[in-house]
């Protein structure tokens, strides 16, 4: 452990934390301990460890993961994390790595979170992570590197869109809920330089995300334009990270 986290240990728990931590620690036999996470927040239960001396046993290693499982939101069944999708998985570990280390004023980093995710879940997620900053009362900033038309047009209004394709760097201003239109003319240089074709069938299948029938007839029709466009671009096309996100659980 570094002087730096053993400080930052010391300043983030008090010291009746570390005495029971280490109390709980030297009972004889096994112990466990079972959290429960959920709207309510989080719950310690079978065990007589408090939740901020299990969380410095976490952050120590100290105490170790053993098993995690998942409630769907409509069901009444668990089903263990690892049996999650790609994107499932990424959505649940992205929100928990926030949840716990978000701090008032944190600078959040997040590299492409719309990896593995398809373009409803691109939305869920970015609004789910605002949620969280709103929670904690962030005054830090997040910083986001994205591809993606729809994390652009989920950031609240008036957050700053840098441009790092072009040169020199363009700054401009997202306005909230921008259209696709929108969003794929001025951040991601699909204009006139480009078939009208192709612009507006990759339009209309993100206008179909925004409208809430992704998946439907309509959108399954327009796939097999999504792959013939997707094929003939460039590999450094920043349309193709776009076109990916839509067909990916589209077919």
């Amino acid at each position: 452990m570094s002087p730096a986290t053993a400080e930052w240990l010391l300043d983030e728990f008090e010291y009746d934390d570390f005495i029971e931590l280490q109390n709980w620690g030297a009972r004889k036999g096994v112990r466990l301990a079972t959290v429960s996470l959920s709207e309510r927040g989080a719950a310690v239960k079978n065990s007589e460890i408090s939740k901020e001396a299990l969380r410095l046993g976490l952050l120590t290693e100290l105490i170790r993961l053993r098993e995690v499982t998942v409630m769907p939101t409509e069901g009444d069944w668990f089903m263990p994390a690892e049996e999650l999708s790609s994107g499932e998985y990424h959505m649940l570990s992205t929100m928990l790595a926030v949840g716990f280390a978000l701090e008032p004023k944190a600078v959040l980093l997040m590299d492409e979170p719309e990896n593995n995710l398809h373009p409803q879940w691109q939305r869920d997620l970015m609004s789910a992570i605002f949620d969280v900053c709103d929670k904690v009362r962030l005054d830090g900033h997040v910083i986001i590197s994205t591809h993606s038309p729809l994390i652009v047009g989920s950031v609240p209004e008036s957050s700053s869109v840098v441009d790092m394709s072009s040169e020199p760097t363009r700054l401009s201003l997202v306005s909230y809920g921008a259209s696709s239109d929108e969003l794929l003319l001025s951040q991601f240089g699909v204009g006139s330089s480009r078939n009208a074709i192709v612009v507006e069938t990759i339009q209309r299948a993100i206008s179909m995300v925004e409208n809430g029938s992704y998946g439907g007839e309509d959108f399954l029709g327009l796939v097999p334009d999504l792959k013939k466009i997707r094929a003939a671009l460039t590999d450094n096309d920043p349309l193709i990270s776009v076109i990916d996100a839509l067909i990916d659980d589209g077919e």
